[in-house]
């Protein structure tokens, strides 16, 4: 599990910012949603299951979220690939000096009930710092440390002596993070701490890839999500009663494009019966079956249905994902197309013990005042960001604030007692003046 993360020079985020998934122990009398996690033999701590963060538009909610994306895309660069490219650097731009400053990351985790913190710095040229730390017994314990300002820029602690020899050739490497050497080499203590940045961390952005190939890929990969989404979608009154993969032939120009596209990497790829397998000559297509008003069930290919059933079901399949792995889910914006009982549905599976055993968490972000019920979000789990005067990007919890559990924290925010609200200034005042 998550316990915090921290970003800086990020986006439209300048100054450190960081957001925390540790229950408050100030609160009293609010929902049962913690749960109690033994971290080596520390104390156990508390753990929240749920987070959001609210914000007016263009205040830097998604580009928090996408801090922790972005150490997944990171990682994801692994030694292995051929392509020599430097890590994405995406600074601050309104201020000078941030475009030559390094972007900062750094996170705190649990793995295996050790306690790890992990985090790295870089700049357009490459990786500047890069750090792991364990704590197994409560004490900071230095795995190894990477500093590019040292002439000998990296030391690796005693614990992962006898790594040397398969880490060596890429001490020197700024275009990688060393952490991700993890996954070749399927090292036991740092490949699950590797994972949980990379299988573990799920981000849905429902714009980006066609949600029919990423639905049908899904579905066919873990064949249990099938029953756990129809029992979702039938209690959903959406009149959907089955779903259908249907499989059929290319067509003539497809096949003639597939042999064009496989001649030429031939010569390219060692390995091309995996990437024959990868394009394939069959099509795939996922049909949902309602049950019409004569009693006759009716097939609709999932491009006919409305836009909030292909996005509730885009986002159904990635909390199921993630409450079967103990996954962290990342969705940005999720009541998007969503009504907002659909979307206290699906953060009651995650804040409930019996529907989310392996603890996988869920960071959103939201412009939906009504989840901010007493009977949904625990005060602990509301976050804020708002633009400064300077353009950059400010979070902070809502527990910055003197609340009780009693407050009504919808009418408390909409007031504006907790900032991040829109403000239109001198523009409403122009529109009410001058709009027809």
């Amino acid at each position: 599990m998550f316990l915090r993360f921290g970003v800086s020079n990020h986006l439209s985020i300048l100054e450190y910012q960081e957001m925390s998934c540790v229950a408050s122990s100030a609160l009293r009398d609010d929902l049962d949603h913690a749960r109690d996690i033994v971290i080596g033999s520390e104390k156990s701590a508390k753990l929240l299951p749920v987070a959001a963060i609210y914000g007016a538009n263009a205040a830097g909610k998604t580009n928090m979220l996408d801090a922790l994306v972005t150490m997944r895309s990171h990682l994801l660069w692994h030694f292995s690939d051929p392509v020599p490219e430097a890590l994405e650097y995406t600074p601050f731009k309104l201020e000078k000096e941030a475009a030559e400053n390094p972007s900062s990351y750094d996170c705190d985790l649990v793995v295996e009930n050790v306690r790890y913190h992990y985090g790295y710095s870089i700049i357009r040229e490459g990786v500047v710092t890069e750090w792991l730390y364990s704590y197994p017994k409560g004490v900071k314990t230095i795995m190894f440390e990477r500093d590019f300002k040292r002439s000998d820029p990296t030391y690796i602690g005693p614990s992962l002596k006898g790594m040397d020899k398969h880490w060596k050739a890429q001490f020197g490497n700024r275009k990688r993070l060393l952490l991700s050497a993890a996954d070749p080499l399927n090292h036991e203590i740092l490949t699950p701490i590797l994972d949980a940045f990379t299988t573990k961390l799920m981000a849905v952005r429902i714009s980006g890839e066609p949600p029919e190939t990423k639905l049908i890929e899904d579905l066919e990969a873990l064949p249990s999500i099938r029953q756990r989404l129809l029992s979702f979608l039938r209690n959903g009154d959406a009149g959907i009663v089955d779903l259908e993969i249907e499989t059929g032939e290319l067509g003539e120009d497809a096949l003639r494009f597939r042999e064009k596209i496989l001649g030429i990497f031939r010569s390219e790829v060692s390995d091309i019966r995996r990437l024959e397998s990868q394009i394939s000559e069959k099509t795939k297509s996922l049909y949902l079956h309602h049950r019409g008003s004569d009693g006759e069930i009716y097939k609709l290919h999932f491009d006919r249905e409305s836009s909030g059933t292909r996005y509730l079901m885009s986002l159904l399949v990635p909390v199921i994902v993630s409450l079967s792995t103990g996954s962290l889910l990342i969705v940005d914006e999720i009541t998007t197309n969503l009504h907002t009982k659909l979307s206290e549905q699906i953060l009651g599976l995650f804040s409930s013990e019996k529907t989310n055993p392996h603890n996988a968490q869920f960071l959103f972000s939201t412009h939906d005042t009504n989840l901010l019920s007493r009977s949904i979000l625990r005060r602990d789990e509301v976050w804020f960001a708002e633009k400064a005067p300077t353009g950059a990007t400010v979070v902070y919890p809502l527990t910055d604030f003197g609340t009780r559990a009693s407050d009504n924290i919808e009418k408390g925010y909409l007031e504006g007692r907790f900032g991040a609200i829109p403000f239109l200034g001198q523009a409403a005042a122009y529109f009410t003046k001058h709009g027809e």
